[in-house]
């Protein structure tokens, strides 16, 4: 009754504004071309002598149409007795204009006779009875006039909205939750004294819901938790829950659906690997604090209001912070200034850092741990390291795999996944061999032939080819890392270099080094935090869920009023 009184109130006023609106919007919209028509067939009008009595009718006819005309003069003489006149003339050379004069007394049968043949001009009604002077006149003045009316609608219309739009809003999110609770009904059963529910429910809060039944209710409500099969529980709605540290990464899982009902929740998986992918590519102390701070200063100031926006600032306030620890370890701030003013100096000046490059080593532990390819033959190090971290990535992957299969006590999955695992291994035990470690040779090719039965058993011989090639192209894809990491290294150091090489102008040069090296590093923190971004979820998602992730589970929905 309320909606009711409401509406009825409201709805009669708003489309009368609204129409004004719209009409005066359209006319608005026609103006110019009645105008550009009636500036056409003006020069006529003025050899038009009207009389009390006599209609005037103007019409356009396009292309040459001289002995169209005669026809049409012809025709309405025959219908006025000879009793108009007709006026015509070209107006370029596409089109002709007339206009004809005649008694009142013939207007019904002129229509008649015009409607089809020719494109008669027909101004809006504010408009048909002026002059054609008359008429150009009052255009002018609407052109002027109506806008500002249309904006008072509008102002109009905002007014009400301001005014009773969440009125309107509650009643129809009370309405809607009478309409979901109605809905409901007929899924319960009933008879003249009982009545049944049966729904889905996070265990955690059986207890408490049980509580607020008996305290409402007394005993007169009961509530029995049902004993469910697995087939039953393949049904089941999924309610993701994480500490706080891994919250913030479901947002970039709510692109995929969730994981089925029993499955392992990948959030944690990404929770650590996107950071430790984001900060090995970006890797810089600068670069890494710039993340950081941006990223904490947009969520202090926007993340209450929307949590998508506390979840992404979150997560790059954590990417920050690895790109800073791996900038610590490659001795990186903005490209190469940590060289050139903490290391050179330290170890003797450039000729002396390129000769020592390290300011701490102790056994295979290495520091800073420069990127920069060229000193030692670093290449390969940062090829062994990366293929390492690749590798670590996919064994917790494909263990994550043999987790599922044994949840979902399916033997052939874990069995593919065991063979997997073993193929992986034993080609590291085959590198060792040829690295002096000739004893691990012969174990290792007897495990990768078992791991390739292994994978056959359960993918099948086409399967087993797909997922061992598969596996070997996925670890080298790791080396993407390396590379978009070592091009953001690289045009930092540039940088650098081109704003030292004008520093030693003179300071009209040092400002312009300046200027250069604070534009390249803004244009390189832009594009290398979009870049590893994409590759860090690139490799958790096709490198990693791949070997794991079950999707195909659906959201927990309870039924609830909206407010």
């Amino acid at each position: 009754k309320e909606a009711e009184k409401l509406v009825g109130q409201l709805e009669e006023k708003a489309r009368s504004i609204a129409n004004k609106k719209t009409d005066m919007e359209f006319e608005l919209a026609q103006l110019d071309r009645y105008q550009d028509v009636m500036k056409k067939i003006h020069p006529l009008a003025k050899k038009i002598v009207t009389l009390e009595g006599s209609e005037t009718v103007a019409f356009l006819l396009e292309g040459d149409f001289r002995d169209t005309i005669n026809i049409i003069n012809t025709e309405i003489g025959k219908i006025t007795n000879g009793k108009h006149e007709l006026i015509s003339t070209p107006i370029d050379e596409e089109t002709t204009a007339a206009i004809i004069v005649f008694n009142n007394k013939y207007s019904k049968k002129i229509h008649n006779f015009l409607t089809d043949k020719v494109s008669e001009i027909r101004l809006p009604s504010s408009l048909k009875d002026l002059s054609i002077d008359k008429v150009l006149d009052e255009i002018d003045n609407k052109k002027v006039s109506m806008p500002k009316e249309i904006k008072d609608f509008g102002k109009q219309l905002n007014k009400m909205s301001e005014e009773w739009y969440y009125k309107l809003h509650d009643l129809t999110t009370a309405m809607n939750n009478k309409v979901e609770e109605i809905k409901k009904i007929p899924t319960m059963g009933e008879t003249d004294y009982t009545f049944v529910m049966q729904g889905w429910l996070p265990y955690k809060k059986l207890k408490n819901t049980q509580k607020e039944l008996q305290r409402n209710f007394g005993n007169r409500i009961l509530v029995k938790q049902l004993e469910l099969s697995p087939h039953e529980l393949e049904n089941a709605p999924i309610v993701i829950e994480n500490p706080t540290w891994a919250k913030p990464f479901e947002l970039i899982l709510k692109v995929w659906q969730p994981p089925r009902y029993g499955t392992v929740d990948p959030t944690k998986f990404l929770a650590i690997f996107f950071p430790l992918f984001f900060g090995y590519i970006l890797g810089d102390i600068g670069y890494g604090l710039i993340v950081l701070l941006m990223s904490t200063f947009l969520k202090k100031k926007f993340a209450t209001q929307n949590d998508m926006i506390w979840a992404s600032t979150s997560i790059f306030q954590i990417a920050g912070a690895a790109a800073i620890f791996f900038g610590i370890l490659y001795g990186e701030a903005f490209g190469s200034l940590l060289e050139h003013y903490v290391f050179y100096p330290l170890k003797g000046g450039a000729e002396a850092y390129h000769h020592h490059p390290y300011l701490l080593k102790l056994g295979i532990l290495k520091w800073p741990y420069h990127r920069d390819i060229t000193i030692d033959g670093r290449i390969m190090d940062f090829i062994v390291l990366t293929i390492g971290l690749g590798f670590i990535h996919l064994v917790i992957s494909i263990s994550l795999g043999i987790v599922n299969a044994l949840k979902e006590k399916s033997q052939k999955h874990m069995i593919e996944k065991i063979g997997l695992l073993a193929i992986l291994f034993a080609a590291i035990g085959i590198i060792m061999a040829g690295k002096g470690a000739s004893f691990l040779s012969a174990p290792s090719y007897i495990i990768i032939f078992i791991g390739i039965i292994a994978v056959g058993y359960g993918a099948g011989p086409f399967g087993a080819m797909e997922h061992i090639f598969g596996l070997i192209g996925n670890l080298f894809s790791y080396l993407r890392l390396m590379a978009i990491g070592l091009a953001g290294a690289i045009l930092g150091a540039v940088s650098n270099e081109l704003a030292f090489k004008f520093a030693e102008m003179g300071a009209a040069g040092l400002v312009i080094g300046i200027a250069l090296a604070v534009m390249l590093h803004s244009i390189n923190i832009v594009v290398h935090t979009f870049s590893p971004t994409i590759h860090a979820i690139r490799l958790n998602v096709l490198e990693g869920f791949g070997k794991f992730y079950e999707s195909g589970g659906k959201t927990y929905k309870p039924f609830k009023a909206r407010r």
